[in-house]
């Protein structure tokens, strides 16, 4: 398993003492790989579930499809690929040092309870499905509440700050520049997690979308936050794109019940 900020936090400690193996000889372990928060094993996790849908699709040939109007199209289900531990964020000391506590303490993240655990879903390890229009595309995600997320394409501008309420996954506007959709996201609470630390309701996301081909997402993001990093941080991102027989699933999450039971 590679090791880094994000995967030493998301499995459990496993130890087993007194193994004693004799010298020429092999000894069989049986480790038990569990995930933090709801014990899941390794083999139900976002990796596993992508490499599956991938051996299951041969990617289509040729340029990507567009819509009517002539806008690039990017419908379907999307499978983003494996490449190693994003680029550590640049926090604030304060910030850092909250991202260091809860990494060392093994708290749980809001994923465990049941809440959005990301302000950037587009960037998760689990299949998420576009379904565009002309004046709206939608982000259905396998996993997260409430599991979907939407970027309005119709021209209006961000609401007023006064008069927002600040949400999980912020408010979200798409512009064209040429055939990559530019997302420009803010009005987020400060509630999700940002590379396992803290963020601030100044948090400002843009991500840039293209469709090089037929077969394949190429995202852009660059997040910004005055109140608890001390520059810009880039993220690049990569997708496949998964067979028409695939499909998302419903994502049922029950820990927010019996939050006492949760163990760091």
């Amino acid at each position: 398993v590679t090791r880094g900020p994000f995967t030493e936090a998301l499995y459990t400690p496993f130890v087993q003492k007194d193994v004693k193996v004799q010298a020429g000889g092999t000894l069989k372990l049986d480790i038990a790989m569990k995930v933090e928060g709801n014990l899941a094993t390794l083999g139900d996790q976002p990796i596993s579930l992508l490499n599956g849908m991938r051996a299951r699709t041969t990617l289509p040939a040729g340029p990507a499809p567009r819509l009517p109007n002539g806008k690039p199209d990017f419908n379907g289900l999307w499978l983003n690929e494996q490449r190693g531990e994003p680029p550590p964020v640049p926090f604030q000391p304060w910030a850092e040092a909250i991202r260091k506590q809860r990494q060392d303490n093994r708290e749980p993240s809001p994923l465990s309870l049941c809440l959005p655990s990301s302000p950037t879903p587009i960037a998760q390890n689990f299949p998420y499905q576009l379904v565009q229009t002309p004046s709206v595309m939608v982000l259905l995600n396998d996993l997260d509440f409430p599991g979907w997320s939407q970027t309005f394409l119709d021209g209006r501008p961000h609401p007023n700050p006064k008069e927002w309420n600040p949400a999980y996954f912020g408010h979200a506007i798409g512009t064209w520049e040429g055939d990559t959709l530019v997302v420009d996201v803010v009005g987020f609470n400060d509630l999700s997690f940002l590379g396992g630390g803290p963020h601030t309701e100044q948090l400002h996301i843009v991500e840039r979308i293209r469709r090089p081909d037929a077969g394949h997402l190429d995202i852009e993001i660059t997040a910004e936050d005055p109140g608890a990093l001390t520059g810009a941080w880039k993220r690049h991102v990569t997708a496949t794109l998964a067979g028409k027989d695939e499909q998302i699933m419903e994502y049922l999450c029950e820990n927010n019940m019996f939050p006492q039971h949760l163990v760091k």
